[in-house]
């Protein structure tokens, strides 16, 4: 899942300002590498149970992977084995605090 484009250009302003770059151009580029390697990273590693990326002052990555369940078509009564998941969590750190919370 790709980062919004008014997110990626408020985060290119602030790389921009951060760094010192000449152009937004260049903080754009700097900003799609680094999303480009994180979405690599994950990619990588998306069938490795467990594996985490923590990002310091921003959160904490992991990958788990779910067994199947055993669901039940209402109509019919007839079971059937679901596949099982493979989803991401974000585990928030301290530091960050949503816009508009105290």
């Amino acid at each position: 899942m790709r980062a919004s484009v008014s997110g990626q250009q408020e985060l290119a302003m602030r790389v921009q300002q951060a760094l010192g770059l000449a152009t937004k151009k260049e903080a754009a580029m700097v900003v799609e590498g680094v999303i480009t390697a994180l979405e690599a990273t994950f990619l990588n590693n998306l069938e490795s149970d467990g594996f985490t990326l923590k990002l310091s002052r921003f959160g904490k990555f992991s990958v788990r992977h779910k067994p199947g369940i055993l669901r039940k078509i209402p109509f019919t009564g007839e079971n059937y084995p679901d596949e099982g998941s493979t989803e991401g969590q974000v585990h928030q750190f301290g530091g960050v605090t949503p816009t508009g919370e105290g």
